[in-house]
């Protein structure tokens, strides 16, 4: 039986660049952390990009130092590996889109509660979402999974 409680995403084991992954261990940086504070970007809860992964050793796009190497050690069993972000509409910028699940013979797809836009029709949830990430958007950056 699953955990309804459970954190979403795969446990992570390793870093891999360009895969996507989100905290959900505690909101607050925890004493052993750098002073500054440059590591509690990652305290969001939101998904943040790997720029470089190996092992517990990372660097994300969205760190105040991307090309720096963070040491997560034990830490890393509180990230989970996610998708990616799903894009803002491209026809009306709301936020407020979903990935849809139909069945075999349907298919799945992305859409848009404010407007009602729906995007391709894809074999399986994580094309959906590509292919709605793909469409032009003007001046935004594409998320992507390698």
């Amino acid at each position: 039986m699953e955990n309804e409680n459970a954190p979403e995403g795969k446990l992570v084991t390793a870093f891999k660049s360009g895969k996507w992954y989100k905290w959900v261990g505690p909101p607050k940086r925890k004493p052993n952390w750098n002073d500054r504070g440059k590591m509690d970007f990652i305290l969001d809860g939101k998904p943040h990009r790997c720029r470089e992964g190996a092992e517990n050793w990372a660097s994300f796009y969205d760190s105040p130092d991307p090309s720096f190497w963070w040491s997560w050690d034990s830490d890393i069993a509180n990230f989970r590996k996610v998708p990616a972000p799903l894009l803002p509409c491209p026809f009306c910028g709301s936020e407020h889109v979903d990935t849809i699940s139909g069945n075999i013979f349907i298919g799945c797809w992305v859409s848009c509660a404010e407007c009602t836009a729906i995007g391709p029709t894809k074999s399986t949830p994580k094309r959906a979402r590509k292919a709605w990430n793909a469409a032009l958007r003007p001046s935004k950056e594409t998320p992507q999974d390698d």
